[in-house]
């Protein structure tokens, strides 16, 4: 279900994106999870190797997915700002067939949720995803954070930052 505003808030907010170097080049993905009040509740980023950006983002929309669903949570609003991955997903097939070999995977991590939205937004809405997946690209492994990762000078700002704008663009 591609929607653009819900009218009554779903458990927990998964915001994904991916980012290449060259497109096809190095590729890295990024994935932070909130809670109704914009709070972390966990972030991901990892390589994905050389690929294209749309590759890296279905990637991060996949882990994504895993990471949310392994942490048993079954309500989730699903942000990412590339419509091309997301009417993919709702279309079940892309023009790309090379992104096809994630559909079946994606919905089926969709089915085990008992109620998820997928949502576009604009780039600015999605700053924290894009600095993962940016950080995701000179990882070695897929590195998850969370609120005690405070090392990270950055990453702090922009979650703060997010969490000061989430009430206006949140999920409750």
């Amino acid at each position: 279900m591609l929607s653009g505003h819900l009218p009554h808030p779903v458990g927990k907010k998964l915001n994904f994106d991916g980012a290449s170097q060259g497109n096809p080049g190095l590729s890295g993905f990024g994935v932070v999870v909130r809670d109704e009040n914009g709070n972390l509740v966990g972030a991901i980023c990892g390589p994905v190797g050389i690929a294209t950006s749309n590759v890296a983002r279905i990637t991060a929309l996949e882990e994504g997915l895993k990471w949310v669903s392994s942490n048993g949570i079954s309500k989730v609003r699903i942000e990412g700002d590339s419509q091309v991955i997301l009417s993919g997903i709702t279309k079940k097939g892309f023009m790309n067939w090379r992104l096809n070999a994630w559909i079946l995977r994606i919905n089926y991590l969709l089915q085990k949720f008992t109620d998820y939205h997928l949502n576009y937004i604009f780039r600015e809405g999605n700053q924290v995803a894009d600095f993962l997946a940016n950080q995701g690209i000179a990882k070695t492994l897929p590195t998850v954070m969370s609120t005690e990762d405070a090392g990270n000078r950055d990453f702090q700002n922009l979650l703060n930052d997010d969490r000061a704008h989430f009430s206006r663009m949140g999920i409750g």
